[in-house]
């Protein structure tokens, strides 16, 4: 795959790592596939379908979560636990509806989320002389 290609539609992937930041896809699907965020741009995802892939948090992404599990470790698990639950709350922005078939959309891509296995945060190691 093009690592410059920004905007995908309809193509299959299978056993592919894919760097998930600033990518557009549109009613493709994943096998096997290990997809990594980075913490860049968000991707917006639609119509796709996801079946035994990996999800990774890699560099700011993977701070971020590290940065949260130091808080939730250190004593401030209540705030961990608040952030969490306003994620819950937050809806995806997505666009107005046209019909009802895009919130069936949405709700059945957070099914599908769900599902996933458990992510992994990838831990660089430190620069020399930094």
């Amino acid at each position: 795959m093009n690592e410059t290609q920004k905007t995908i539609s309809g193509r299959h992937f299978v056993n592919e790592t894919m760097v998930m930041d600033g990518r557009s896809l549109d009613n493709c699907s994943f096998r096997d596939c290990r997809l990594v965020y980075r913490g860049g741009e968000p991707p917006k995802i639609r119509d796709c379908r996801f079946e035994a892939c990996h999800w990774e948090f890699d560099d700011a992404a993977a701070r971020t979560l590290q940065f949260l599990a130091g808080l939730y470790h250190g004593g401030f698990d209540g705030v961990v636990e608040n952030t969490f639950a306003a994620i819950r709350d937050m809806a995806p922005e997505a666009p107005a509806p046209e019909t009802p078939r895009a919130n069936a959309r949405m709700t059945d891509l957070a099914r599908r989320l769900a599902d996933f296995p458990p992510v992994r945060i990838i831990k660089r190691p430190k620069p020399k002389g930094g």
